[in-house]
């Protein structure tokens, strides 16, 4: 009889735990959108500008309900070698109350590696996270792939 009481339990937590993670999940959203990479193949020294930016334009939308959430862009190699942290953890805010913000995102990467100096030419990894908390509870993340040329 114990056996059964138990496995009861079990089956009941798990369910119970299923329902809260659905109802919270459907109110916690956060969504990467149209992640763009322009141009692509790049270089750093071309004469693309947008608004006296220049590089690679790394543009997206956020699907979200909250408030604000936290940006952290990465380019790597085809190795998966970090090459640059573009930002880390950085506080994005919406405006949004209790209605869905599609914010539009736009990121710059320089063609140049962590220490200053411009990365050779290849093909790099452009990895974007999105996340509601420092703590990254709900996250949501997209790598698309770009090529340099200097």
């Amino acid at each position: 009889m114990k056996k059964h009481k138990i496995q009861i339990i079990s089956i009941m937590t798990i369910v119970l735990c299923a329902v809260t993670m659905n109802i919270y999940s459907s109110v916690r959203v956060l969504n990467i959108i149209n992640l763009k990479l322009s141009p692509n193949p790049f270089t750093p020294h071309s004469n693309y500008t947008v608004r006296g930016a220049q590089g690679l334009r790394i543009s997206f939308k956020v699907e979200t309900l909250s408030r604000f959430f936290w940006l952290t862009a990465r380019v790597y190699n085809l190795q998966g070698n970090l090459v640059r942290t573009i930002t880390e953890l950085e506080p994005k805010f919406t405006d949004v109350g209790d209605k869905f913000a599609d914010l539009e995102v736009e990121i710059w990467w320089d063609g140049k590696n962590d220490v200053g100096q411009y990365a050779n030419n290849g093909r790099y990894l452009v990895h974007i996270k999105i996340s509601d908390t420092e703590a990254q509870v709900f996250s949501s993340e997209q790598i698309e792939s770009i090529v340099l040329i200097k």
